[in-house]
């Protein structure tokens, strides 16, 4: 028999029925190739792929990168030791599209190249890469479940802190619900029996030169209630009461003319062509009672 290519380390296969040849790269076109544990880099024998049961684990350098595992619950586990170790997946024009930082338990989607700035960072690009769609879309097709649920135990920082100084004709908050029927569109519930003062819903309109500038504008262009205020109160001592309090302050040394208006009622009906037709720029209907007949009651529809 003849032997080509005869070297150290080298596998021998036959190339006929009395001729080998020693191969320096192997190439199996069997069915099946079976090592007992590890498949490991010659002369960097800490960087292998190990068998055992049930389980296939991938280490360089001695780290422990990936592993798949059969068990009660079948997973697959990167960086199982818990050491620091960075998971990154480029994309065509995106270098760090998923970005898991393990120095800092943090992670990111989309542009972001450095340390993520939270648990959950998602990163658009202005003009490349990850731009042009939204940046976080929620599109929920179970009709019966919540969209967002967001769960906080939060007590002196925000729960939600929107920052959009760079608006200008667009809508900082924008809801949409036309197919309503006896729901909200925006519904804030304050339960809390604390005493102290707070404001359960608060909108400042906070620059003095933004003359032009509402505070609140409401527009009901259907329903017979255009503004309710439902106020109820039950108390034992003595305190006063007010359903709307308006406080309002003129400053300023103006020298022109100043009309104001503590309010103002701009009523107008000239499409009536028949029946009775009852007009109030104002209606007030107090009602005070003394159950026990005692101490003294008054009553101004209007001071």
């Amino acid at each position: 028999s003849a032997v080509s290519n005869g070297a150290d380390n080298r596998v021998a296969t036959f190339t006929g029925t009395d001729a080998l040849n020693a191969e320096q790269n192997l190439t199996f076109d069997g069915t099946d190739l079976g090592v007992s544990a590890k498949i490991f880099h010659v002369g960097d024998t800490d960087t292998y792929i190990n068998f055992t049961d049930d389980d296939i684990n991938i280490q360089a350098g001695g780290i422990n990168f990936v592993d798949f595992t059969q068990d009660t619950q079948n997973d697959v586990t990167f960086n199982e030791g818990g050491v620091d170790i960075d998971f990154r997946v480029e994309t065509a024009d995106e270098s760090h599209m998923l970005f898991i930082e393990g120095s800092s338990n943090r992670m990111s989607i989309g542009d972001n190249t450095g340390s993520p700035g939270a648990t959950l960072e998602v990163k658009n690009n202005a003009s490349s890469g990850a731009t042009g769609v939204p940046l976080v879309q929620l599109n929920s097709n179970d009709t019966d479940q919540q969209c967002l649920d967001i769960n906080a135990s939060n007590i002196t920082a925000n729960v939600v802190n929107v920052t959009a100084n760079a608006v200008t004709t667009a809508r900082v908050l924008a809801i949409g619900a036309d197919g309503l029927t006896t729901g909200n569109a925006l519904y804030v519930d304050d339960d809390s029996s604390n005493t102290g003062t707070r404001n359960t819903a608060l909108i400042i309109q906070n620059n003095a030169a933004a003359i032009n500038a509402k505070a609140l504008a409401i527009q009901s262009d259907g329903g017979k209630t255009g503004v309710k205020i439902d106020k109820n109160y039950s108390d034992l001592t003595e305190a006063s009461i007010v359903g709307l309090d308006i406080d309002w302050d003129k400053t300023g040394a103006s020298t022109s003319d100043n009309t104001m208006y503590g309010i103002k009622i701009d009523m107008d009906n000239t499409t009536a062509t028949n029946g009775n037709n009852y007009m109030y720029g104002l209606h007030v209907t107090p009602t005070l009672t003394h159950a026990a007949d005692a101490g003294g009651a008054f009553v101004y529809g209007a001071l």
